[in-house]
């Protein structure tokens, strides 16, 4: 868990959340790409070059293609070398979300996401500090001003978006 949340904070840290979700992956990747080194000198990231290559390739693959995207859209929508791209990565610890495995949730998905952007827009995670490995979990559980609602640390839903 404090890896996950540390791994985030180094990677996507600096971009705010209506740019993280809203920026194609030919400008995202971009913007991630440098972050890799660091997180691997943490030891966050096994295999930094591979990390590199798949979002090298994801960025080509699916360059026109959003965080929302993958997070709103069913798998039958998302190009498969696409998805097996993301579950690669996912494998690797960047946990870009996966596709839904069928509609069901779209709607729901996408007002939660609509609702978080239009509350933090600029929130980043980067002001939350790093979590050494021996703080209690409980402990990790910060309140976002923007928000005004509590969420873990790695920028999990809000209260007001999971009750969507």
């Amino acid at each position: 868990m404090y890896d996950a949340i540390n791994r985030r904070v180094i990677l996507i840290g600096d971009i705010p959340f209506e740019q993280l979700f809203t920026l194609e992956m030919r400008a995202l990747v971009p913007l991630v790409r440098p972050q890799i080194r660091v997180a691997a000198i943490f030891d966050l990231i096994d295999d930094p070059d591979e990390v590199a290559e798949l979002l090298d390739e994801l960025r080509e693959e699916a360059s026109r293609s959003t965080i929302s995207d993958f997070f709103v859209l069913s798998r039958v929508q998302v190009p498969s070398r696409t998805r097996d791209l993301l579950i690669a990565l996912w494998r690797r610890g960047i946990k870009i979300p996966l596709p839904l495995s069928d509609g069901s949730l779209t709607d729901a998905r996408s007002a939660a996401l609509k609702q978080l952007i239009s509350v933090a827009p600029a929130l980043r995670l980067r002001g939350f500090s790093p979590t050494p490995r021996s703080t209690p979990l409980s402990r990790c559980l910060l309140r976002f001003p923007q928000c005004k609602h509590w969420a873990l640390a790695a920028g999990a839903r809000t209260t007001a978006a999971a009750r969507v």
